[in-house]
């Protein structure tokens, strides 16, 4: 078979594990999810086509060999279970190790997907279950000028601990068997791009408004200070320039740089279009007068700013409350520099494992000729400089 007829059959199995792919995962995540999930893969192979390499950083042996592991775990080939050493009466309760580089690869996947993610600060927690995340609180350092033949005091420096501590975190998914008859970088792009996701979304919600199931958010944290908007501004709709300005006020001027505002889809849109009384935009819209007070990204969302207020960007993320959840004295967004006051934790491993009967999503895989997948990881997020954020908050009457 020549080259060009050999591309042409690959290119043609590709549609077709992305049409089977697709609709799986569909009855899952959603096919919103699913949707940005297929268009994550087609730029994998974008990218690979136009630089030899895509964002997971994997050469096509690399992904043929993942992908190759997953066909050994689902059909019983693969040789160790991660926790064999640890749990010999019981190794069914450990998954197959997941190559190290792959974990990386999906990783940087989870970095495309989730704000969290992208823009939070990192740490390895390699063989450790808890990290102690030292926090600068005290004041700006500034020295002093010694006078003559005078001893110069000594400035305490006033550091706290947040404590990263690492939680298991999995997702499990069904795949269908005529799934593993086909490309094999195709599948593993899908398999990878899934796990990404999942993670993905998993830190945003954790991160930005986790309830300390496990972890505690931005949105949830009783360290983070909060701006009350004026009073009768008891919708979330009635943030004003105002308010913006009191927020950003808050926050220490050395990291003013990093910070950015972040809203619900749904509030941003309430907020970037609210009128005034004689039919006015609250905020000055950029090409009026004062274009300074904010501007809109018809293209923005997660990792895109959707828009600026007073020239800071604005991030959206649906895990955060969303404008139909308005009401008096109610955070509902926050400004501050994620990658300063939030970090996350990451193993080194991840395991994956396959279930050839059980329920998932409801039904019995082995009757509908499929596989329960599950990728399991530790993962961890904690607050770890609360001043790095200004959360703001409806007026109680």
């Amino acid at each position: 078979m020549d080259e060009k007829t050999l591309s042409k059959v690959l290119d043609e199995h590709a549609k077709v594990l992305d049409k089977t792919v697709k609709e799986n995962v569909e009855g899952i995540v959603g096919p919103l999810v699913a949707q940005k999930m297929s268009e994550v893969v087609n730029q994998l192979r974008v990218e690979r086509s136009l630089f030899g390499q895509d964002r997971t950083g994997l050469s096509k042996e690399q992904k043929e060999a993942f992908a190759e592991f997953v066909k050994d775990v689902a059909f019983g080939n693969a040789r160790a279970k991660a926790n064999e050493a640890l749990i010999v009466e019981d190794d069914s309760r450990g998954g197959y190790l997941v190559p190290t580089e792959t974990f990386r690869g999906i990783l940087r996947i989870a970095e495309s997907f989730g704000l969290v993610a992208n823009q939070a600060r990192k740490f390895t927690m390699d063989g450790v279950n808890e990290l102690e995340v030292p926090a600068y609180t005290g004041s700006v350092l500034s020295g002093e000028f010694l006078g003559v033949d005078s001893a110069g005091s000594v400035t305490a420096l006033s550091f706290e601990h947040a404590r990263l501590l690492k939680k298991t975190w999995q997702l499990a998914f069904v795949v269908n068997n005529k799934m593993f008859k086909y490309a094999a970088v195709d599948l593993a792009d899908w398999l990878m791009v899934l796990a990404g996701e999942a993670m993905a979304s998993t830190l945003d919600n954790q991160g930005l408004n986790g309830t300390g199931a496990p972890f505690v958010g931005v949105m949830q944290n009783a360290d983070v200070s909060t701006v009350t908007m004026a009073s009768t501004n008891t919708d979330f709709e009635d943030f004003a320039l105002e308010n913006a300005s009191d927020m950003i006020a808050q926050i220490a001027e050395s990291i003013l740089p990093q910070c950015a505002f972040y809203f619900s889809p749904t509030v941003w849109a309430k907020i970037r279009t609210k009128k005034d009384g004689a039919g006015n935009y609250v905020f000055t819209q950029v090409g009026q007068s004062q274009p300074t007070g904010i501007s809109m990204n018809p293209n923005g969302g997660t990792l895109v700013k959707a828009g600026e207020i007073l020239g800071f960007p604005v991030y959206t993320s649906s895990k955060l409350p969303a404008n139909s959840a308005t009401a008096v004295s109610t955070e509902f967004g926050f400004f501050g520099a994620l990658s300063v006051g939030l970090a996350i934790g990451t193993d080194g491993n991840m395991s994956l494992d396959e279930h050839r009967s059980g329920s998932f999503g409801g039904k019995e895989v082995a009757l509908a000729n499929q596989r329960g997948m599950v990728f399991k990881t530790d993962l961890a997020t904690t607050v770890g400089l609360p001043a790095a954020f200004i959360k703001i908050k409806t007026a109680a009457s």
